[in-house]
């Protein structure tokens, strides 16, 4: 079976992220399966970051040069399946027109992997938006992926046929063996946070935490860069407050990452929104403990064997956690980290693939 893979592998000027970074994972590792994997570029114009796709003549233009180029794509590889890793919102519009054309050009197997898990978050704030969305949904695509069994109950409430319907878990490529997670010790404690340095992420809101514990025996390392100038000015200010304890890597590539996690105990991601966070897994497989917020699928995956989980926002709950997690015997949390190590078997790059290859597989009977 041939396979175009629809992603963002190349930013061309966006900010690196979760979708971007499976999409590359999987091209890394075609060669495992037994069917063809198609590059298809969905990020074919360079523009700045911006915190949302919003509408500008840059992604319009983008927009254009997708509509145009798929269809030549599909007829000079001929793939079976045009799988298409999407967002949220307006991107999401924009993939499922493109992903329309593709199916009234060529008739091609349409599959789309949404790459958010709040339903809300998914859909725009107009109506009439979040009907075309629902429509081309229901039309045009053969089978929706989502990250969240919880989204893919909300979707079918609205109208999705729950047969044209699955949850394929991300994954983590970091690997690590048991024994790697046995010798970690840290006379510190060490936090880590990665992800992009913005209000969503809740950084900010981990930096009001340290503010309110009085044990300071922990150093926080943090990973990722800022979207915005108004982000980078907020983190600069928080920073030169918190030098003494806050060590800052700025945006590490995926051997860096693996550095930082091995050496940290705790992963904190106190984020406002999330799809199904690779980062946690990443944390799983390097044996951090975690303590991150109930939003999209990390309640699915995260509960009080592998740490702590709270609200967003809740800065005192987010300080309390983990001023539990210092005070917690290096007994107590090499328990947790070994768990979570395995736990993190669970959710590999072949069970990644194996699902995908299914559901591909599925709509081609």
């Amino acid at each position: 079976m041939k396979i175009m893979m629809a992603a963002p592998y190349n930013v061309n000027g966006r900010y690196s992220g979760g979708i971007a970074s499976i999409a590359n994972t999987v091209l890394k590792n075609k060669d495992v399966l037994d069917d063809e994997i198609i590059k298809f570029e969905t990020c074919r114009i360079n523009r700045k970051n911006t915190k949302d796709a919003s509408i500008s003549i840059v992604n319009i233009k983008n927009s254009l040069c997708m509509y145009k180029d798929i269809i030549k794509e599909i007829k000079k590889h001929n793939p079976d399946v045009l799988y298409f890793h999407t967002s949220v919102k307006l991107a999401l519009l924009k993939d499922l027109l493109v992903i329309r054309h593709a199916k009234r050009k060529t008739n091609i197997s349409t599959v789309a992997h949404i790459h958010f898990a709040d339903y809300k978050k998914i859909m725009t704030s107009n109506k009439f938006l979040n009907r075309m969305i629902l429509s081309l949904l229901r039309k045009y695509v053969d089978h929706v992926v989502f990250l969240s069994k919880k989204t893919k109950k909300e979707f079918i409430k609205h109208g999705l046929n729950q047969k044209r319907c699955s949850v394929i878990y991300n994954f983590s490529s970091i690997e690590c063996s048991r024994d790697d997670i046995i010798r970690k010790h840290n006379s510190l404690r060490e936090l880590v946070f990665i992800g992009s340095i913005d209000k969503r992420k809740g950084v900010f809101d981990l930096f009001d935490a340290l503010d309110s514990i009085d044990d300071k025996n922990i150093i926080l390392n943090i990973c990722g860069s800022c979207l915005t100038e108004e982000d980078e000015e907020c983190f600069e200010k928080y920073l030169s407050n918190h030098n003494s304890n806050v060590i800052y890597h700025g945006y590490v590539d995926e051997i860096k990452r693996k550095d930082v996690l091995l050496k940290s105990d705790v992963l904190v991601l106190p984020s406002y929104g999330e799809g199904f966070p690779m980062v946690i897994m990443e944390a799983y497989s390097t044996g951090c403990m975690v303590i991150s917020t109930n939003v999209g699928a990390i309640p699915e995956i995260l509960n009080e064997s592998n740490g702590f989980i709270i609200s967003p926002g809740n800065v005192k709950a987010l300080g309390e956690c983990i001023e539990s997690s210092i005070n917690m015997s290096d007994d107590e949390i090499k328990k947790i980290q070994i768990n979570n190590y395995d736990v993190s078997q669970k959710y590999s790059l072949n069970k990644f693939l194996e699902m995908m290859v299914l559901v591909c597989r599925g709509i081609n009977k």
